[in-house]
Formats: structure tokens, sequence, C-alpha cells
């Protein structure tokens, strides 16, 4: 052996940094992130309990998941590994730079929050009067029944109305939220965490979750606002009566149902569940907020000329009827063009 060879390979550069000898034990020169991650792992193997199973089965669906992932199809078909590797780079800067992250994340909870208005909540929870049948087919009957509601829901869904939706919450309510979690998180104390995780529930309670009510309803209700302080910008009073008998109950039932149910999907998330289970009960929680939020604003009939916009169908094909919101002429006016082409 030469002796450049042998001085080479006495560099800590192509030194082993995880010994051989002891298997089990964390690595010698290992970041207190890596020894984080080597007692999480060892914990995972070592719990053979229900927690530790159910992580499994959610590791083996994550998996199977990535494996028909995007970039893999692309990485079998031959795409080399550097173009896919700089193209997601790009995709991430266009992606948070311009704020796409933002409102994607915003919009989503309350997209699907509004779907599950539409098409589950009335099945589940909107009484209907029952027809009287014999014990044995009851059953039978229900799940049919409710089957063919389901679907019934899904085909009559009205996208125009899911669109104010996603528009209010990604444009006006998720940047505010945003900023407003930003500037909390930086200065409350974070220790102890009992502490900190009341303080934040009481400002969420306090002062965020009204400016989300008021600010879904203004955005869903906009016609009606804007004709009635045409009419009385001079009788103010007359207008402060109004408004407070059209908004007074959905408002004070969204808070009230925030107030109720936060806390304790906030407790339990935080102080009885693991961590892997944390971020989808937050998730879910957002998405049933969100479903009685629309179904709220909805029930007391604001925004009626949004809600109650159906399909017609006709000689020429499925179109809209002409009332509705500025999203619904903005969506006439495409389909009209749409067709002009189409000639």
């Amino acid at each position: 052996m030469s002796l450049s060879r042998a001085t080479a390979l006495t560099r800590p550069v192509l030194r082993r940094w995880v010994t051989t000898t002891l298997v089990r034990k964390p690595p010698v020169s290992s970041s207190l992130k890596s020894r984080r991650r080597f007692l999480s792992t060892k914990a995972a193997e070592d719990d053979e309990g229900l927690a530790g199973k159910l992580q499994e089965v959610l590791c083996r669906i994550k998996g199977t998941i990535n494996y028909f992932n995007v970039w893999t199809i692309l990485r079998k078909v031959g795409v080399p590994y550097c173009m896919i590797i700089q193209f997601r780079r790009k995709m991430k800067k266009i992606y948070y730079v311009s704020g796409l992250s933002t409102i994607i994340r915003a919009a989503f909870p309350i997209i699907v929050g509004d779907l599950l208005a539409q098409t589950i909540y009335p099945v589940l929870f909107e009484k209907k009067p029952a027809k009287k049948k014999p014990k044995e087919k009851e059953l039978s009957s229900k799940t049919k029944q409710l089957n063919d509601e389901l679907k019934k829901n899904a085909k009559e869904i009205n996208w125009c109305r899911t669109s104010h939706f996603a528009i209010i919450g990604g444009l006006f309510v998720g940047p505010l939220a945003k900023r407003w979690n930003l500037f909390w998180g930086r200065r409350i104390r974070r220790y102890p965490p009992g502490a900190y995780l009341s303080r934040v529930l009481i400002l969420d309670a306090l002062l965020l979750t009204p400016f989300i009510a008021a600010s879904y309803m203004a955005g869903y209700d906009w016609k009606y606002l804007k004709d009635h302080f045409k009419e009385n910008t001079k009788d103010s009073h007359k207008l402060q009566d109004k408004m407070r008998k059209r908004y007074e109950t959905p408002f004070t039932d969204i808070c009230l149902f925030y107030i109720t149910t936060k806390p304790i999907v906030a407790l339990t998330a935080c102080f009885l569940l693991p961590c892997w289970m944390r971020n989808s009960t937050r998730k879910l929680y957002s998405f049933v907020f969100y479903c009685f939020v629309s179904h709220t604003i909805t029930h007391f009939k604001l925004g009626e000329e949004i809600t109650n916009r159906k399909k017609k169908h006709g000689k020429k094909g499925n179109h809209y009827d002409q009332s509705g919101g500025f999203l619904c002429m903005a969506f006439d006016k495409i389909h009209d063009l749409v067709k002009k082409d189409k000639k």
C-alpha cells in the first residue's frame, strides 16, 4: 500500500460514523436529532400495544401511497433523478414564494366542510317524517334510503356555493389567520404547556372565531349588505336592527360551537393522544367546524341567491339560472364564451 493511500484511509472523512460492534446503541458522533429518531424507533419497536400496531398500519398505508407518487412514476419511466429534484425545487419556490401555500391550506378545509354540509350533514342530522314499516325490513330500508339520499346529494352539489366559501377562506380569512397565529406565537410564553394552551384558546375564542364567523357571513351575504346599505344610509338605527335580527343567531351559534368543542379536542390532542395523531385530529376538527359554519350560514338563509342556484336541464344542455353572486355571473360569462368558441 502506498503512503498517500494509507494517509487517506486515516482521514476522518472516510471513517465510519456508526460503530459496527454495538448495533443496538445510537451512533457515536450523531447529533441530538438523530438520537431522538433512534430512541423513537426503538420505542416503536419495543411497544407491542394497540398504538404501535396502528402506527405500523398507517406507515404501511403511507408507503403504498408514496409508491404510486408522481415522482416515483417519473423515475420508473426513465426521467433522470437530477431533473426531478430541480423541477421539485422550482415548484416549491413558486408554491411558497407566491403565497399559494397559504391560499390552498386555508381554502381546503372550507371546501371539504362545505361538501360535507351539502352531502352527509342533511342525511345524518336533518329530521324527516318516518314511515311505519315492519321491524325486519327496517335496517335494510334505512341503509338503502341513506345510500339513495347520499347519491342524490352528491349529484346536486352547488359548486358555486363551495367556490364562494373557498375564495373567502383562501384570499381573506386564511392569510389574516396565519398572521394572527404568527403574532401571538411569538409573544405568548410557551411554558408551562397547559397555560400556553389555555391562553391560545381564550384568544382564539374571543377574537379570532368572531372574526372568522363575521367574515364568512358578510362575504357570502354580500349582495344583501350592499342593497341595504344603499337604501338605509340615513337611518342608522333601522339598519342596525335589521343586521342584528339577520346575523345574531348564526354568529352566536358558530361561536358557541367553537367554545364548546375546541377545548376538548385541543386537550385530548395535546395530552392524551400520541404525537403522530395530533395533526390528523386537528385537521378532522377543522373539517367538522367548517361544515357547521357552512350549514349555519345556509340554514339561516344568508346568501339565498347563491344557495338556491340550481341547474336547469334544457335542449341545449345543462346550464345555471341567472340568479347568484359575482362568482355565478363569472361562471355564466365563461359558459357563454365556451359556447361561442364551439360554434
